[in-house]
């Protein structure tokens, strides 16, 4: 097993990307010998997404994975049977890989090959969640709902544990920024502690306001995440560690939102809103600069079917560029899963076919949606007002893009 593992590190290295742009839709093709592969996380760029696959011929044991456009899906862990393993996290250069083997974590590269973490002491089980940005350090969390001892692994192999105790209570830092250096605990409502658990600690006050972080930077300066207003989650904020706080608030007929993957400055976000319809979920992102939109509204018309219906697995690149997103493909319940970059121009709502204006054939593409006016797969792109209908408000918003002409 060893050997297999070692073997596979090296190609790893070696992995070529994919420039950023040069598709916009690329389908994630299990390949052959695969039958599924689910992503869990990508490189910053989003070239590189890791994961788990089944084997064809193994379809019970999921194994770690890593797949790129140009070599498709590697099995990380190629033999069959028992070990079921899973990949969860890449360093920017492809060369360290973390996540889970049967009941623990492991780091894998090509230095050291497979290093298999002790279980976390009185746990059941426990896995490598994150690696820095530099493959550096890597995050080790519990499994166990009630139990919560995780560690940072330090590059000496030094592991401090993610907690911390304070006025008799004992805190977990839930959230760590990209390179792992800075990680976010709740003090209470309103109050945050940010720590680079080498005793550089700093306070972060947001009274009155109820939130959840997600994301926190680089420099341990500023926060992510979304904010609550009668337990639900309304719209994104971004706040600094001086209380000044930024909010972005989600159209009134939104019920509620998945909590949002955030770029790594903290730009770009991207979630699921719940739907009316049962079992849905819709593709959305926040982009600075451009609000709230849905992500094929962020792909100049390149998204194959846009009136796909989200799945709760996807990730954000670093670089807030790519998106690695699960859809369910109406009419069938079969998920598909997507690499979609975003495009880097400003996004032009009305501009549906993405040829850069507004004209006809985006009146063409409006009209068929709202003849269906409520149905489930209306183009997500036509509800101009996010109310998950395709209406007169709506025609009224076309028709004042459609006299303009041409996008900003």
């Amino acid at each position: 097993m060893q050997r297999t593992w070692g073997v596979v590190v090296a190609a790893c290295i070696g992995i070529t990307r994919v420039a950023a742009g040069e598709g916009i839709v690329e389908r994630i093709q299990p390949g052959p010998g695969v039958r599924v592969f689910v992503p869990s996380g990508c490189s910053f760029d989003g070239s590189v997404v890791v994961g788990k696959g089944y084997r064809s011929d193994d379809v019970q044991i999921e194994k770690a994975s890593y797949w790129t456009t140009e070599t498709g899906v590697v099995f990380l862990d190629s033999t069959r049977g028992a070990g079921g393993s899973d990949a969860r996290s890449i360093s920017n250069d492809g060369a360290v890989i973390v996540g889970r083997r049967t009941q623990t974590g492991f780091r894998f590269s090509a230095a050291s090959g497979l290093q298999v973490y002790p279980q976390l002491l009185g746990v059941s089980s426990s896995l490598a969640t994150r690696v820095s940005r530099g493959g550096q350090r890597v995050r080790i969390d519990s499994t166990d709902v009630w139990a919560r001892p995780n560690v940072l692994v330090e590059p000496s192999g030094v592991q401090v544990p993610l907690t911390r105790t304070m006025d008799g209570r004992t805190l977990s830092f839930a959230v760590s920024s990209p390179n792992l250096k800075w990680h976010v605990a709740i003090i209470n409502a309103g109050k945050f502690l940010i720590s680079d658990l080498a005793g550089n600690d700093r306070i972060l006050e947001l009274p009155g306001l109820a939130v959840s972080i997600s994301a926190v930077s680089d420099d341990g300066s500023r926060v992510g995440g979304v904010y609550l207003e009668n337990g639900r989650r309304r719209g994104i904020f971004r706040a600094t560690l001086a209380g000044a706080v930024e909010r972005v608030a989600f159209p009134a007929a939104w019920s509620s939102v998945t909590s949002p993957f955030f770029s790594d400055d903290l730009t770009v976000a991207t979630f699921g809103v719940y739907s009316r319809f049962p079992n849905y979920l819709r593709a959305y992102a926040w982009r600075e600069g451009d609000g709230v939109h849905p992500i094929a509204s962020f792909l100049r018309g390149a998204f194959p079917t846009p009136r796909y219906v989200y799945s709760n697995t996807g990730v954000l690149s670093g670089d807030g560029a790519v998106v690695v997103q699960g859809f369910y493909a109406p009419p069938a319940s079969r998920e598909e899963y997507y690499r979609l970059t975003l495009d880097a121009g400003r996004v032009c709502r009305a501009d549906f076919d993405g040829d850069g204006i507004v004209a006809d054939s985006d009146f063409v593409i409006f009209l068929q949606s709202m003849e269906l006016i409520d149905a489930p797969f209306i183009d997500d792109r036509c509800d101009l007002n996010d109310d998950e209908m395709v209406e007169d408000a709506d025609f009224g918003d076309f028709a004042l893009a459609y006299g303009e002409l041409v996008c900003p």
